[in-house]
């Protein structure tokens, strides 16, 4: 199902990242983390990306980073976000991901060896701008937190265990790997942040799939191998798209985007997120439940997250854990 990402996520992250500023960042010590692997380059697949070769430009984003909207902007760029809507009213449901994926011509995707330069890729494709669109990595680990108790961690905790198979070792970390539940919220109801972060720590990620793994990828490390623009959610997008478009000729336009998708039925494409009023409680969130979490009447920003003893916790968990995200994409600790 299509979905007004570009309000909604924007307008989130933005008031998330006030509530972080740079000034306001969490501290602790720095330290590399047991497990370092690195993400995929896109959520659909590994070994290419988005591509729009009548002005030459590459695309990349990673799940839990508003891929969604990345997408979504692409395919609006392209004149195939139409397409995209036609389509889930014909089959009654999309993702942008799976139509783009699925459904775009050939000509529409590269492989990801576009990015390092004088690769046999690289020559024979022309590239006039290079973009991928990134989240705070605090931030983007409380999306991911949320991602996975509402799927029980990528439906991988069934809520009936059956009989011989494989436990996931997620599931047993968090001790609910023989529970019998009538739904995931009531499986992951007593999971809490810190306990999530505490237990990607101890499986590592390479049990774990690319809702929680790092944004950068393993191909960004190699040397000449980097988007030319990282744009950050939470920064001015819409300013560096326009710095992608005057390179290249493109049209990316988060404003665009908007007016589109709200014109469109609103049984296909899904409803604008209503934020609840800013959390003023005096709890430490990351040692909250998720039972408890989903029963509050505001909403935690960010920095809510990383606040008291178990924050200061969290907050040297995610900087172990996603590093490379850190130091690639320059966000500060």
């Amino acid at each position: 199902m299509l979905s007004v990402a570009c309000a909604a996520a924007c307008a989130a992250y933005g008031r998330e990242q006030a509530a972080l500023t740079p000034e306001s960042s969490p501290h602790s010590a720095t330290s590399a983390p047991n497990d370092v692997l690195f993400g995929v380059v896109t959520l659909d697949n590994p070994n290419q990306l988005l591509y729009d070769p009548d002005h030459g430009v590459v695309i990349g984003y990673a799940a839990r980073s508003a891929s969604t909207l990345m997408v979504e902007l692409f395919l609006h760029s392209i004149d195939k976000l139409r397409d995209a809507v036609t389509e889930a009213e014909r089959i009654g449901k999309i993702k942008p991901h799976n139509f783009a994926k699925k459904q775009l011509p050939a000509r529409y995707h590269v492989a990801n060896q576009v990015l390092c330069r004088g690769s046999k890729v690289a020559r024979a494709t022309n590239v006039t701008a290079s973009l991928k669109l990134v989240a705070n990595p605090y931030i983007r680990a409380v999306s991911s937190f949320v991602h996975q108790m509402n799927t029980a961690i990528s439906h991988e905790c069934p809520r009936t265990p059956h009989a011989n198979a494989p436990i996931h070792p997620m599931c047993t970390e968090l001790k609910i790997a023989g529970a019998v539940t009538e739904s995931p919220e009531e499986l992951m109801a007593n999971t809490t942040f810190i306990q999530w972060l505490e237990a990607v720590k101890k499986v590592g990620f390479r049990h774990l799939d690319m809702h929680t793994l790092p944004q950068a990828s393993q191909l960004e490390n190699e040397p000449g191998c980097r988007f030319d623009h990282i744009c950050k959610l939470e920064d001015d997008l819409q300013g560096c798209l326009d710095e992608v478009n005057a390179k290249s000729g493109a049209s990316f336009s988060t404003k665009s985007l908007e007016q589109f998708m709200s014109q469109q039925n609103g049984t296909i494409v899904e409803h604008r997120h209503k934020a609840k009023d800013t959390f003023r409680g005096t709890e430490e969130v990351a040692t909250l439940p998720w039972s408890r979490l989903q029963a509050l009447a505001s909403e935690p920003v960010a920095s809510d997250w990383y606040r008291g003893d178990a924050g200061e916790r969290a907050t040297e968990l995610v900087k172990k854990l996603y590093k490379v995200d850190f130091d690639m994409y320059n966000y500060k600790q």
